[in-house]
């Protein structure tokens, strides 16, 4: 489980709050267990499609992220974060819990992850929320 970039010989910028769009094709091939919620903080507020193996797609906004100590394993190489996205209130969504691909419209993607529908947080928007986290 990698994450995939068009140009995986380009460092990444280690500044996490960096609005640049294209921050993530800076980002060499990084494992899961390596990723952090820096990473995603430059692009808080930006799409991505969730893509089923059957071909199913359906545009998530990356709405915030949360980093959650207390689940890390006692060796742990980072502390373990959820992800928490908006998708659109019309249409079917995703099929409940399952393992997607998510790409970004720069180019890259995170293969095998799994998107869980979560409850709508009170405070926001109208839609049907999802959740990835990385333990």
């Amino acid at each position: 489980m990698y994450i995939n970039t068009p140009d995986a010989n380009i460092p990444f910028s280690d500044n996490p709050h960096s609005r640049k769009r294209s921050a993530f094709l800076n980002m060499p091939n990084y494992s899961l267990d390596t990723l952090t919620l820096a990473h995603f903080h430059p692009f808080m507020g930006h799409t991505f499609d969730a893509l089923a193996g059957d071909g199913g797609r359906l545009a998530l906004v990356l709405i915030r992220g949360a980093e959650v100590p207390r689940a890390a394993a006692p060796k742990a190489k980072r502390t373990p974060f959820c992800l928490l996205f908006r998708g659109p209130r019309e249409g079917l969504g995703l099929a409940g819990d399952g393992v997607y691909s998510l790409r970004h419209a720069d180019g890259w993607a995170i293969e095998d992850v799994l998107v869980s529908p979560v409850i709508a947080p009170e405070e926001d928007e109208p839609g049907i929320y999802y959740q990835c986290c990385f333990n």
